[in-house]
């Protein structure tokens, strides 16, 4: 999944491989859990690493 850098900010999701093959930027379509393109119906899904928690031991 590819993302275009602005002056204003970031701008995307769009597909890599739709970019890739034909240097079109098609906008992914956002599904809550990952994204799927429109023309080919790959899907990315967004993967969550969990946060480390860190233990205190109270003496």
């Amino acid at each position: 999944m590819y993302y275009v850098c602005k002056e204003s900010g970031e701008d995307g999701s769009f597909c890599s491989r739709c970019y890739d093959e034909s240097l079109k930027l098609v906008r992914m379509h956002d599904l809550g859990n990952g994204f799927q393109c429109p023309i080919h119906t790959n899907i990315f899904l967004q993967i969550h690493e969990q946060e480390e928690q860190s233990e205190e031991v109270l003496w």
